[in-house]
């Protein structure tokens, strides 16, 4: 198998709002950095409307659909401090991932290599700056 890198484009949202298009949900397996090692089965909506403010201080709304939109929940339910257990319904599939690709509810791991998505910080601080926004990290 060959595999090539793809670069995506990172995308700020600065006050992001979501609300689900439809009643359509989907329940598949999520982990986290802030838990790692761990997986659980989360139900999250198929479709969403993001609506926020990008770096030059337009608003802007998106439909986002599939793994994009599973994703934006994800990270968005981190503004509130929450984690993906406290959305789980089948709260009895938070599990070690070793434990869960042994017993074969999981397909075999590829690791998440983090330290690669943290490349683009000291480029995204330099916008940040350039547009006049201070963060402190």
């Amino acid at each position: 198998l060959e595999f090539r890198r793809v670069l995506f484009r990172s995308t700020v949202l600065v006050n992001p709002e979501i609300e689900p298009v439809g009643d359509e949900q989907w329940t598949n397996w999520e982990g986290c950095l802030s838990m790692p090692a761990m997986r659980g089965r989360v139900p999250r909506w198929k479709r969403i409307r993001l609506t926020a403010v990008d770096l030059d201080g337009r608003r802007t709304t998106r439909l986002v659909a599939g793994k994009q939109a599973r994703t934006v929940q994800h990270e968005y339910d981190h503004l509130d401090g929450r984690l993906y257990p406290s959305r789980m319904v089948e709260t009895h599939t938070l599990g070690y991932l070793e434990e869960l690709v042994r017993s074969g509810q999981v397909p075999a791991y590829t690791p998440n290599r983090s330290a690669e998505y943290l490349k683009g910080q000291d480029a995204l601080l330099a916008r940040l700056k350039r547009v006049g926004r201070t963060w402190v990290l």
